[in-house]
């Protein structure tokens, strides 16, 4: 999965403001305790007021770190999401899992007059993770 995940995360946030491709050698702008293996692919910092709360994409999950802080929700638990219900006022989306429910902070907006909401694009990847975790 973790070919289809990279490809899903760049495709979705390639337009947003506060997604940073890795490069390779690049580093997130926190320190994770990555498992053996597991891949960076980019990161989304928040802008003000939430411009400490990140969105950390790797090759086994999403961790959301929060200041110091960090923890990861690894793609197999994703399981869906729960709808904002409109586009106006969103600062996140809460992920189903199979523990329950995660706040994702994804705040931003870009295109003209922000027309276009960040979080739509984290809906996207989250609809396809849920969906490939549901094939047998």
């Amino acid at each position: 999965m973790t070919l289809l995940v990279a490809s899903v995360v760049r495709r979705h946030l390639k337009n947003t403001r506060g997604f940073t491709l890795s490069e390779g050698d690049t580093k997130p702008p926190a320190e994770l305790a990555l498992a053996p293996g597991e891949a960076l692919i980019g990161w989304y910092r928040n802008p003000p007021p939430w411009e400490h709360s990140l969105l950390v994409f790797t090759s086994e999950g999403i961790w959301t770190v929060d200041g110091a802080g960090g923890a990861c929700l690894a793609w197999r638990d994703i399981t869906d999401y729960e709808s904002p219900g409109t586009n106006e006022g969103v600062t996140g989306i809460r992920v189903r899992t199979r523990d329950g429910f995660r706040l994702m902070r994804i705040a931003g907006a870009y295109g003209p007059d922000d027309k276009y909401k960040d979080f739509i694009g984290l809906v996207e990847i989250v609809r396809a993770v849920a969906r490939s975790s549901a094939v047998p």
